[in-house]
C-alpha cells in the first residue's frame, strides 16, 4: 500500500512555490541590476579608454606641445560628446591633482588631493567604478549615480589621467533589458511547473482525505464490533459459568444440614472455593465489558451480597428504606 503524505505537507507542497516564485522574482530583479551594473563599467571603461586614446591623446598631445588652438579643438570634441549624451563629464588630470581641461571651466587650472582612482590610474592602470554618492570629489563635478572611467595617457614623460563620467541612464536600461531577459524565462518556467503539479497535489489532497475519512470510519467500526464481541463474550460467561457456579454454591449451602457435622467444614470450604471462582469470573467479565447498572443480564448486586449469607436459611433482600 503506498502512504500518501499528510495533508499539511501537501499544503505546504502547494504554496512553497508560490514564495519561491516572489522570491526567484525578487532575486531575479536584483541580479539584473548587479549585471547591468557591471555592464555598465564595463561598456563605460571600453569607451573610457577608447575616447582616450583616439579623441583626447592626439589634440592633447599637440596642444601641451604649445598649440594653443588645439585646446580650442579639445573643448568642441567633448562638447560634441556631451551634447549626444554619451559622457557627462571630462576632466585631464595631472598625478599630483591639477586640473588640465574640464569640461567644466571654473575647475580648470584648480589642484585637489589626488583620489584614491587618481593614484591608481596615475600608476598605469585602468579605473573604472559606479560613483553611489550623491557628491562628488571635487567642487563642481557631477552629482548623483555615475559610472567614473580613470584612463591614464601618456604625453611626452609624464603620465595624465583622463577622468570621464557617465550617466545612471545606461545602468537603468540595461537593467530593464536583463529583467526583461531573464525574468520571463526563470519565472515563467517556475509558474509551468506550478501548473503541473498544482494538480497532481490537490488530486493527492483529495486522496489523503478520502483516505482519512475512511480510515475514520474503519476505526469505529473497529471499536463497535470490539465492543460488541466483549459484550457477547461477557454475557456467555455470565449465562454460562457463573451460573452454574452459582447453582453449585446454593447446592452446596442446601446440601449442608443433612451432612454429618464433621464435614460441615469441608462443605464451607468447598462454598468459599466456588464464591471465589464466581467473583474471578465476574471480575474477567468487568475487565471485558464494564456492567451497565440497566443491563439485563446482569445480576443485582444485592444477589451478591446475600449470598455468603445463604446456608441453608431462608434470606429475604428488600428494597427501600429500613424500618425504624
Amino acid at each position: 500500500m503506498v502512504r500518501l503524505p499528510d495533508p499539511r505537507s501537501l499544503t505546504l507542497f502547494l504554496f512553497v512555490p508560490l514564495l519561491v516564485l516572489v522570491g526567484v522574482a525578487a532575486g531575479t530583479a536584483l541580479l539584473s541590476e548587479r549585471l547591468a551594473r557591471d555592464n555598465a563599467i564595463a561598456d563605460a571603461e571600453r569607451i573610457g579608454v577608447s575616447l582616450t586614446r583616439y579623441l583626447v591623446a592626439p589634440v592633447l598631445e599637440e596642444a601641451i606641445d604649445g598649440q594653443p588652438e588645439r585646446w580650442v579643438d579639445l573643448g568642441e570634441r567633448v562638447h560634441n560628446r556631451l551634447a549626444d549624451g554619451s559622457i557627462t563629464t571630462l576632466n585631464i588630470w595631472t598625478s599630483t591633482g591639477n586640473v588640465l581641461f574640464s569640461s567644466d571651466p571654473k575647475i580648470v587650472g584648480r589642484t585637489f588631493p589626488p583620489t584614491a582612482e587618481l593614484r591608481r590610474a596615475s600608476a598605469g592602470r585602468v579605473v573604472s567604478d559606479v560613483d553611489d554618492d550623491s557628491w562628488s570629489d571635487y567642487e563642481g563635478g557631477p552629482a548623483g549615480h555615475v559610472v567614473e572611467v580613470y584612463a591614464p595617457i601618456r604625453i611626452g614623460t609624464q603620465t595624465l589621467v583622463v577622468e570621464t563620467y557617465f550617466g545612471q541612464a545606461s545602468i537603468q536600461r540595461e537593467a530593464a533589458l536583463l529583467r526583461n531577459r531573464i525574468i520571463p524565462v526563470a519565472v515563467g518556467a517556475l509558474i509551468i511547473l506550478q501548473l503541473v503539479q498544482e494538480p497532481i497535489g490537490l488530486s493527492l489532497l483529495r486522496r489523503v482525505r478520502r483516505q482519512d475519512a475512511q480510515r475514520a470510519e474503519l476505526l469505529e467500526r473497529s471499536l463497535t464490533a470490539s465492543e460488541r464481541e466483549r459484550h457477547a463474550i461477557a454475557a456467555d460467561v455470565h449465562d454460562g459459568p457463573v451460573q452454574d457456579l452459582a447453582g453449585v454454591g446454593y447446592a452446596l449451602a442446601a446440601l449442608k444440614p443433612s451432612v454429618p457435622a464433621g464435614v460441615h467444614a469441608d462443605v464451607d470450604r468447598l462454598s468459599g472455593e466456588v464464591r471465589d471462582m464466581v467473583a474471578g469470573l465476574r471480575g474477567l467479565m468487568a475487565d471485558l465489558y464494564p456492567p451497565v447498572p440497566s443491563l439485563p443480564t446482569m445480576p443485582p448486586a444485592d444477589e451478591e451480597i446475600g449470598e455468603p449469607a445463604r446456608a441453608g436459611v431462608p434470606v429475604v433482600i428488600a428494597d427501600g428504606p429500613a424500618d425504624p
